[in-house]
């Protein structure tokens, strides 16, 4: 099923709600599965327009607080661009966009030791500001996991807080052997504090750099020391992330996709099987 991009009539009509000045182009990033990305330069600069697929409107505004809450406190996230009205979400048609600064970056495919470090403090410091967040217009409960694991969601040493969902080597960008800014917090939410070590874990699994694993946890335990309890869930949490991404991808497999998407989703799931089996040298480290 073929997606239907934006045209430039299209961003012409959106750019109308902003003060970023006058369309000149576009580009379509064509990395992810769901929603639709574009850098977009104008008179005034250059700009990542986000058109929401699915989202509603309640999610978007609490995402982009978050992300406006971390931009405040000096995390490396993207500046939020409001709309006319002061608004950080515009609909058009009958879905959502949002604006943000672009900012220019390499994903991870491969680390050093300085990279890794910096990786280190500026999760922890990110960790840090959404610790300290406490918004009293956003309910906390914990939907991911099943009766089973009170283990993890009534462990008092076990810290719940909102996390962003999905570190993943696409989600931060470097530049050089530095951290230039975190991305994308579409799954960002109220869950485990170790959950979202457990997805930015399977990096070093991914990418066969499992020297690393060990500095990772010594630095960013010099800015948050994390108890026992939260150390021995992070490789059972990898799992059953690992499990729940298998599970999404293969059901996108079994809808139309065009051929670029088969591809992101074929590369996928190679990654997450070889995730899956490989969690061993994470328990290796945090035991």
């Amino acid at each position: 099923m073929k997606r239907q991009l934006l045209t430039t009539k299209n961003f012409e009509t959106i750019l109308k709600d902003y003060n970023v000045g006058s369309f000149r182009r576009k580009h379509f990033i064509d990395i992810t599965i769901e929603n639709q990305n574009y850098k977009l330069l104008t008179t005034k600069g250059t700009y990542l327009l986000k058109f929401f697929d699915n989202e509603n409107l309640g999610d978007l505004l609490f995402k982009n607080k978050l992300i406006e809450h971390l931009h405040d406190n000096k995390v490396k996230v993207p500046r939020i661009i409001y709309n006319r009205y002061k608004s950080s979400v515009t609909k058009f048609g009958n879905k959502y966009l949002s604006v943000y600064q672009f900012m220019e970056g390499e994903h991870l495919k491969t680390l050093s030791t300085k990279l890794c470090k910096d990786l280190a403090k500026q999760i922890a410091i990110m960790h840090i500001a959404l610790l300290k967040y406490k918004p009293k217009d956003v309910g906390r409960k914990l939907t991911f996991y099943t009766d089973k694991e009170t283990w993890l969601t009534k462990n008092k040493k076990i810290r719940k807080t909102f996390i962003h969902g999905d570190l993943g080597r696409l989600n931060i960008l470097k530049k050089g052997d530095k951290v230039n800014v975190i991305v994308d917090f579409g799954d960002a939410r109220w869950d485990l504090l170790a959950k979202d070590l457990a997805v930015f874990c399977t990096i070093f699994i991914d990418k066969n750099q499992k020297k690393y694993l060990p500095l990772f946890f010594n630095e960013y335990q010099k800015y948050i020391k994390l108890s026992k309890e939260e150390l021995d869930a992070i490789p059972y949490l990898i799992q059953t992330h690992a499990k729940a991404v298998l599970k999404w991808l293969n059901k996108q497999l079994q809808n139309k996709q065009t051929l670029s998407h088969r591809r992101h989703i074929e590369k996928a799931l190679k990654r997450y099987n070889a995730i899956h089996q490989g969690v061993n040298i994470v328990k290796e480290v945090v035991k």
